[in-house]
């Protein structure tokens, strides 16, 4: 993917985050840790997945 296409899609999420918060959209900080952890926790998996198959 070309940087400006990247450039733009991070701008997109940006600019749809903010009209969500600006717009009075309550987020549960709860629902926001756990999506977070979730985050987190999937990317070790893969990460620890592919040095797993990496050394074989």
């Amino acid at each position: 993917m070309s940087r400006k296409k990247w450039y733009r899609r991070v701008g997109l999420f940006g600019t749809a985050g903010a009209v969500l918060l600006q717009a009075g959209c309550a987020l549960d900080p709860d629902l926001l840790l756990q999506a977070a952890t979730q985050l987190f926790t999937e990317f070790a998996i893969f990460f620890t997945d592919a040095a797993v198959v990496a050394m074989r």
